[in-house]
């Protein structure tokens, strides 16, 4: 039997768009919620997958590259300060995970989890299939929420 396991994780996260115009274009933070959907046969034990594992790999890494930090696009002016600075930044465009994934945007955030996620579960080498569905991220901001999904 297929099962779906979905599990979410929050973090705190600061990017801009400097782009985009308007408010976007400052440093700004955001509650970032997102929610991973995998897919895969149950054991004969009734496992999908050892959930906690899965779960802590990918909380792990947002917690360490993510959150408490800032987002930027290798193009913008504030990497060599901020960075100088020894702050947390995550740069987009800079790494083969987000190479054509230029600024931090909603949908590149969402896109760069499910590549990240897919990537995680192929490391942890488990013996059946295990895909992952769907990455969604909403940014809240001020009792707003803008959301992206990716789906396989």
């Amino acid at each position: 039997m297929t099962n779906t396991l979905q599990f979410q994780h929050n973090f705190e996260t600061a990017h801009r768009l400097p782009f985009l115009g308007g408010k976007c274009e400052n440093l700004h933070g955001h509650s970032w919620l997102v929610t991973f959907t995998l897919m895969a046969e149950r054991d004969s034990d009734g496992i999908t997958v050892e959930y906690s594992t899965v779960k802590g790999a990918f909380r792990n890494w947002i917690d360490e590259h993510l959150d408490h930090g800032c987002m930027l696009g290798k193009d913008d002016t504030l990497v060599d300060a901020l960075t100088y600075e020894s702050s947390k930044c995550f740069i987009f465009g800079d790494d083969a995970l987000t190479q054509d994934l230029l600024w931090p945007t909603v949908e590149n955030v969402a896109e760069m989890l499910f590549r990240l996620a897919r990537i995680q579960i192929e490391n942890m080498n488990y013996d059946k299939i295990v895909d992952v569905l769907n990455v969604r991220v909403q940014e809240q901001a001020h009792g707003a929420k803008n959301a992206s999904e990716f789906f396989l």
